[in-house]
């Protein structure tokens, strides 16, 4: 349809459906409503109409005196039909989420619902009596949703007296019948992503004209951009109020403020007079007299707003005597603001409002830093089914860590207490509901960087549900103070903690908690929520500004040994970034490079001294500074407690991961890494990201196991009971076990993915570490120094699990079939020790100080090198006196000496400097240190010489002939061996490191038939004729699959094996390709 049509159906809902208009009508309110439905889908979007079988009415009445007790609806009817969409209209007792939900669970499971509603294809209208807003809901979510497991997701319009319909009917007018494609038009008609982009962009539009404006009125650019924000976000409290009605009882009180000046005698002073006033009316308390020069009739309505505190917290723009222009306002309310529906409920993993909630505060200033301090274009936020997982996740252990006695049938329970749809909890036991809602009563749970309350909102909506679970409302007194109480949070910068109270607040007032009345103000959530550093307890520069201890602020938590859960999504900085945040930046811009080189080294001094303090471990200093968060939520716990993160993944594989993968062993109970491999976490953000739980631990033991949990899903279908219980309670049935380095890991697969576990003894002696069994159990003992890749456990396919499992006994590590696997020659000085032909040439080198080398792979074309073709040599002189040498040696000493070559620091440790040392190797087998997108290992026909691009592999002759070997390792299940084993080092490449490639496994000797080492040999020659190209792209090669197939039959490896493999491959290279764009 045309945006014509869109401004029609906009009209007709402006104009048309309301309370009074429904009552006006002799049918009655409902009938009236119907009505309008069944005209606006039959009329204006084309379905077709359904009446009922005798034709005696224009719809369908459904039995709703058949379904259950526990659903109050009056009325329901069957108004419109698409292909296997239905249109119903229901009437309900209260219009609530919960209600709505029971309705369309029994719609798609009831026998009158049989037959087309299967795949959920129903929209459906709720009202009830007296309400002035009509819900329009969709369980429909295309190929996103999980059907299996019974979980509704609820998408939902608001329409009626007080909304802006701009978005619902854009959305309607794509719901066209007579086109094709509806199924996938109602899911995209549904989505909140691109209301969310959408409003973003409008928002930095907006923004930009405030910004403008102000720097135009002559504020600098930082003061600017900083009023811009704080007046956005001031009416964007207000768009929040209002939706709850309190702003004077109006939900559009915005429009008709503004509507009211624009009738005044008042001009060019809307911010001036009117704005300041209500902000000024909302930050003082009850008893403040204040003068306006308001019309009377407007003074009397903000006089009576409640008061608001922080939420309007006076900025330093307040006190600039700098207003905005009525145009730029106009277009900010009218253009932007009025254009868009706000909701103060919260999204929620399974209900969502089709809608601006109050989550968008702290995404539109947390985007807008990315984008002007990072250079990241769009919006960034947490997805909210990640934030629904790691609360239940975290929630489930404290649960399980104060049952006693914990068995199978007991963990089961807890984790449907946790994970399954309220609905569907039966509470019968009287003794164990009391004993989980005391459990719930007592929590106390902090996020170290709070932002603007995502996690903290997130644990809010599942406290609340799990307390209804077991018969506790979320407007009883108790249990609305005992969860706001139980919630801490610390942020550093300010905004950030203003934006949470006002999410938590509008949170606990959507639940039924207690509003302010009048001028009595918020409810006291705040008192919970700080301002400072929480890894670095000391003043700013400006003194108590953002002071912050937690022995201080938090000290009754920390007297009673810490907090239970310790949550969040901390900051991922890279180590060179990692700053002083309480520097004021205009201090930090006055500061020479020294100055900030030296506060940085000051700072981070500080972050490893605080590990050292608490744990007797020195982070490597390259760490990016989620490691430190480690450390501290670790810190912050009491025995027992848990913490739950959301972070990047590097700290799986790379270096620095190394001393927190320690510390994680040493005291705690690592008791899960989980990751989806369907889609990432972060879908915005360059981060691949990893959820981690892990229970504190007073006394250091290895006695526990870490799951690492890969699935084939986004979270959203797997935070249900029937999902997560095979992965959280494993009982050992059908795992299978795999030796991997010595050691046992045990392989299972879960519905909708894979469960990896691994003793922590194992992971620490996979480490380097060694183990001792003491009276309390295993005890770390040793260096953990080798650096141990955990990502493998969760980035391998299946596919190599099973082989490994299937071949563990034929398959031996690469360092025990060779001699030696050495890094090539580092010269220091590459132009003299590397001479090239024509250099040899002009000085007449004497051949006997030459030798074949390979300096690097771009220039080699084939896999197999032929030495005496290469255009480099290796100049090895061992004579120690130069006088003794040719005279063409001699002048090209001379030549190096002129270049400053002696005095490199690589070669000044040469005795003499042109000797490049008696502990070089040749090789004929050369692995590349670091690989793109191709797979190729070279293999010489005579021993050479290589640089340190490259390995030698020096295999052992009683084992493999090195051709048959390099054959083997150019297969594509090495490609994957490669990958698996391998550091990344940018988007497009990965690093392999010695150990290892001394690590990959090796088909034994003994397993491998003089057939099948010819045929080896004889693909490998095939593979040779063509020029290496992308791995991927050689997949469909004739020669690829014949070296393949002879390494597949190897292994044992069925054809839906090998086309696995082939699938992997193809996905990990995508995967680093997808990142080197994002670069």
């Amino acid at each position: 349809m045309s945006n014509g049509e869109a401004g029609e159906i906009r009209r007709v809902l402006d104009e048309e459906l309301s309370l009074g208009e429904c009552r006006r009508d002799s049918r009655g309110v409902e009938a009236a409503a119907t009505q309008f439905f069944r005209d606006l889908f039959v009329e204006r979007l084309n379905f077709e109409a359904v009446t009922s079988p005798r034709g005696d009415s224009p719809w369908q009445d459904l039995l709703v005196h058949e379904w259950p007790n526990t659903i109050r609806a009056n009325a329901a009817r069957l108004v419109a039909r698409a292909g296997r969409f239905r249109v119903i209209y229901v009437e309900l007792e209260e219009l609530t989420p919960n209600t709505e939900r029971d309705v369309l669970r029994c719609l798609t499971q009831s026998n009158q619902a049989s037959g087309w509603t299967t795949g959920r294809t129903v929209l459906t209208v709720f009202h009830a009596p007296a309400e002035d807003t009509w819900h329009l809901v969709t369980p429909y979510e295309g190929a996103t949703g999980d059907e299996e497991n019974g979980r509704l997701v609820l998408r939902r319009y608001s329409l009626g007296e007080g909304e802006t319909h701009r978005t619902v009917a854009d959305a309607l007018s794509r719901l066209d019948a007579s086109n094709g494609r509806l199924a996938e038009r109602i899911d995209e008609a549904f989505r909140v992503e691109p209301i969310t982009e959408d409003f973003y962009e409008d928002y930095k539009h907006a923004f930009d004209t405030l910004s403008s404006e102000l720097r135009e009125n002559g504020l600098d650019v930082e003061a600017a951009d900083r009023y811009a924000h704080v007046t956005l976000n001031r009416l964007l409290f207000c768009y929040f109020l209002q939706k709850n009605g309190l702003l004077g009882g109006r939900a559009d009180f915005v429009r008709w403020f503004h509507e009211r000046y624009e009738a005044s005698d008042d001009e060019g002073v809307f911010h001036e007079t009117w704005l300041s006033a209500l902000f000024d009316w909302i930050t003082h308390p009850e008893g403040t007299r204040l003068t306006t020069e308001l019309p009377s009739d407007v003074e009397s309505v903000v006089a009576e707003l409640p008061y608001m505190s922080g939420l309007f917290h006076p900025s330093d723009g307040d006190e600039l005597d700098v207003f905005l222009s009525d145009e730029a306002l106009n277009s900010v309310i009218r253009g932007f603001l009025e254009q868009y529906t706000f909701t103060v409920r919260e999204e929620r993993p399974y209900d969502v409002d089709v809608a601006v909630d109050p989550s968008m505060l702290g995404k539109v200033y947390e985007s807008l830093i990315a984008e002007r301090e990072r250079d990241e274009a769009g919006i960034f936020y947490t997805p909210r089914s990640e934030v629904d997982l790691l609360c239940r996740l975290a929630l489930y252990e404290q649960v399980c860590d104060h049952v006693d006695d914990l068995d199978s049938e007991r963990t089961r329970r807890i984790v449907e207490f946790v994970f399954s749809d309220p609905q569907e909890w039966d509470a019968a036991d009287i003794e164990e509901t009391e004993q989980l809602e005391q459990i719930l009563h007592e929590l106390r749970i902090v996020d170290p960087a709070c932002g603007s309350g995502a996690f903290l909102v997130g644990m809010k909506q599942v406290l609340t549900e799990l307390f209804e679970k077991v018969g506790s409302q979320p407007d009883d007194h108790r249990t609305a103070q005992s969860i706001n109480e139980s919630l801490y949070g610390v942020d550093i910068k300010a905004w950030a903690i203003r934006v949470a109270e006002f999410r938590l607040w509008l949170s606990h007032v959507e639940d039924g908690g207690r509003r302010p009345d009048t001028r009595s103000g918020l409810p006291p959530i705040s008192s919970n929520l700080k301002v400072g550093d929480s890894l670095i307890q000391r003043r700013d520069e400006e003194g108590d500004a953002a002071a912050f201890s937690w022995d201080i602020d938090f000290a009754d938590v920390v007297e009673d040994g810490g907090f239970d859960i310790v949550i969040g999504n901390p900051p991922y900085v890279r180590q060179e970034a990692i700053t002083d945040q309480l520097i004021h930046p205009k201090r930090l811009e006055e500061m020479s490079d020294g100055e900030v080189s030296s506060s940085k080294k000051q700072y981070k001094d500080q972050l490893v001294e605080s590990v050292e303090e608490s744990f007797g471990i020195t982070p490597d200093r390259r760490s990016d500074i989620y490691v430190y968060f480690y450390f501290k939520g670790l810190d912050l716990l009491r025995d027992g407690g848990t913490l739950a993160y959301l972070t990047s993944n590097s700290w799986l594989d790379v270096n620095y991961g190394r001393q927190l993968q320690a510390g994680l062993l040493r005291y705690s109970n690592l008791r899960y890494v989980l990751d989806t491999r369907a889609t990432p976490m972060f879908g915005e953000a360059d981060v691949n990201a990893v959820i981690t739980v892990a229970n504190r631990e007073s006394e250091e033991s290895l006695d526990g196991e870490t799951a690492f949990l890969a699935f084939d899903e986004h979270c959203g279908n797997i935070v249900h009971a029937e999902a997560i219980t095979s992965a959280l309670v494993d009982e050992r049935e059908d795992t299978r076990e795999i030796v991997y380095g010595e050691e046992t890991l045990y392989y299972s697969q879960i519905r909708h993915g894979r469960r990896v576990a691994v003793p922590a003894s194992s992971l620490w002696k996979l480490g380097g570490g060694d183990v001792e069994e003491a009276s309390t159990g295993a005890r770390a003992t040793g260096s953990y120094s080798v650096d141990s890749k955990w990502g493998i456990y969760l980035q391998a396919p299946d596919v190599y699990f099973r082989l490994l499992s299937r071949n563990q006994d034929e398959l031996t590590p690469l360092a025990e079939l060779t001699e030696d696997v050495f890094r090539g020659i580092t010269s220091g000085a590459n132009e003299f020790y590397f001479p090239d032909n024509e250099t040899i040439s002009n000085y007449g080198i004497d051949e006997r100080y030459l030798s074949p080398l390979v300096k690097s792979p771009r220039t080699l074309k084939q896999r197999t090198i032929a030495p005496e073709r290469l255009e480099r040599k290796l100049l090895k002189i061992t004579e120690p006196n130069e006088d003794a040498l040719p005279r063409g040696i001699r002048a090209f000493i001379d030549w190096g000496v002129s270049q400053g070559y002696p005095s490199r620091r690589t070669v000044k440790r040469r005795d003499p400097w042109y000797d490049v040392g008696p502990d070089i190797k040749q090789t004929q087998i050369l692995w590349q240190r670091t690989h793109y997108t191709k797979h190729a290992v070279y293999y010489a026909e005579k021993p050479v010489y290589v640089t340190d691009r490259f390995y030698g592999i020096n295999v052992d002759p009683e084992s493999y002939d090195p051709k048959v070997f390099a054959a083997l390792l150019n297969s594509t299940f090495y490609a994957l061996v490669k990958m698996l084993y391998s550091s990344e080092v940018s988007g497009r490449s990965i690093d392999t490191a010695v150990y290892e490639v001394e690590s990959f496994p090796i088909p034994s000797p003994e397993t491998v038939s003089d057939h099948e080492r010819d045929a080896l040999v004889d693909a490998f020659e095939a593979l040779d004729q063509h020029e290496p190209e992308a791995i991927y792209d050689e997949f469909e090669r004739d020669a690829r699959r014949k070296l393949d197939e002879v390494v597949f039959g190897i292994l044992a490896a069925d054809q839906n094996e090998r086309a696995d493999v082939y699938r992997s491959v193809e996905r990990l290279s995508t995967q680093i390709r997808a990142r080197d764009r994002r670069r």
